[in-house]
């Protein structure tokens, strides 16, 4: 489950925690629910959130590494919990030259002879050229989603809307 709070922070409202968990209650021991993001607070401190990840009431719960935060922090919590993610950041815009540099030594760090020690999900990191240079565990993206709705003047070959949802998933 994502959190939603980067959707919250782009809208400029404030999130609220409280009222994630009361929601987050009704499924967190669903058997379908394999893990939940802990809310980050965007463009926070690590101090910040940190205490977002200390003050999280279940243990499925999975903490997002910036790639703009220490690499202490992100070997810490691939030592502390069995899944971690990795968000991009400001400093590090997906797909940049910066952001590759970054995401080579963040796996540098929590890799022992090319396996983390932790599954790793990467936040809006399904391209391929992304998924096949990480060892990434899962990834998410809205890539599918927005060019699916895409309209046939972009895609003047992809017709059918059920086709162009099956070529971009595949």
């Amino acid at each position: 489950i994502d959190n939603g709070a980067f959707s919250v922070w782009k809208s400029g409202k404030k999130f609220d925690l409280d009222k994630f968990y009361a929601w987050l209650d009704n499924y967190v021991n669903s058997p379908r629910l394999d893990f939940f993001f802990i809310p980050d607070k965007i463009c926070g401190t690590e101090k910040e959130n940190d205490i977002l990840v200390e003050e999280c009431p279940y243990k499925n719960g999975v903490p997002i590494w910036h790639t703009n935060e220490s690499l202490e922090r992100l070997d810490r919590l691939s030592n502390e919990y069995q899944r971690i993610a990795i968000g991009s950041s400001a400093e590090h815009n997906l797909r940049t030259t910066e952001w590759w540099e970054r995401m080579v030594e963040a796996f540098n760090t929590i890799c022992d002879e090319g396996k983390p020690r932790t599954k790793v999900h990467g936040l809006r990191m399904l391209a391929p050229e992304i998924v096949s240079t990480f060892p990434f565990s899962s990834c998410d993206s809205s890539t599918v989603t927005i060019n699916t709705n895409m309209t046939t003047r972009e895609y003047p070959k992809i017709q059918n809307k059920r086709t162009r949802i099956v070529i971009f998933a595949n």
